[in-house]
């Protein structure tokens, strides 16, 4: 994504060494196609951008799906992977790759 697209508008550090230890970003004119197609390529190349499937995650939030039962068990799948699953364990990209297919069809 570019900057034109995610921009920080909140940042807390941790002292004078400047970590991060939370930011707040804005999502502007963020095309939902465009960021599964580029969650998809990555996921595929075995990188996990965990901050973007999270920004998906709060977009599907007030996104109507075509098949509105189907749209939301799949959202649901990949929140509790990101949830329940992710940390602590071997990251399984293929999972995550076609859970994203699905929700793009």
């Amino acid at each position: 994504m570019s900057l034109d697209e995610l921009i920080s508008i909140e940042r807390v550090e941790l002292g004078f060494e400047g970590s991060r230890i939370q930011e707040t970003y804005l999502v502007d004119k963020l095309l939902l196609s465009r960021l599964l197609e580029e969650l998809i390529t990555e996921v595929k190349k075995e990188i996990l951008p965990i901050l973007d499937i999270h920004i998906l995650l709060k977009a599907l939030q007030s996104i109507p799906f075509t098949d509105e039962v189907k749209g939301i068990e799949i959202a649901e799948t990949l929140s509790k992977w990101m949830n329940e699953e992710l940390y602590g364990k071997e990251v399984e990209c293929n999972e995550i790759a076609k859970i994203l297919g699905e929700l793009m069809s």
